[in-house]
């Protein structure tokens, strides 16, 4: 009961940062651009994270009843440690090639043991290659905006 509790009050209180970060994005200009201005992308994203918060926040009230599984803190500081060395390096690699090594460490480090192959490692490195581009063009050429990039990617 005590982890549903913590577990509902975590997604409680990102419920409410979502909120006030949907509210700032309202304040965003949008420019002069002939296509989406700069406050879509924060706007969109804010919009997002109030309803997965809100979805993660009802759906541990209904399954407050039934047990959790234990938090596995390991898990959420070593995301959280890639996810500070992936910002600090987007200026300097770029949204790309930081992207890729992101996905490829991160995805590394949740595969079940069972599932460690050459096949699902293959499969890892074309998914960490392919999703980084795929999501620099959409950005660029349908949204026009443009992610960090470097003197390689």
């Amino acid at each position: 009961m005590k982890k549903n509790f913590e577990s509902n009050l975590i997604n409680l209180m990102m419920l409410f940062i979502g909120i006030a970060l949907f509210i700032s994005a309202q304040s965003i200009k949008a420019g002069a651009t002939n296509s989406l201005g700069g406050d879509f992308v924060p706007k969109l994203s804010t919009g997002l994270w109030v309803v997965v918060s809100a979805l993660l926040f009802v759906t541990g009230l209904k399954n407050s009843e039934t047990g959790s599984k234990q938090m596995n803190l390991t898990a959420l500081l070593k995301t959280f440690v890639l996810l500070i060395i992936n910002i600090s390096l987007l200026k300097t690699l770029g949204f790309i090639i930081c992207s890729v090594l992101y996905l490829g460490v991160q995805m590394y480090l949740f595969l079940p043991k069972e599932l460690h192959s050459k096949k699902n490692y293959i499969l890892l490195v074309i998914l960490a290659v392919v999703v980084p581009i795929l999501t620099d063009l959409v950005f660029v050429n349908v949204f026009s905006l443009i992610l960090p990039t470097s003197r390689l990617f």
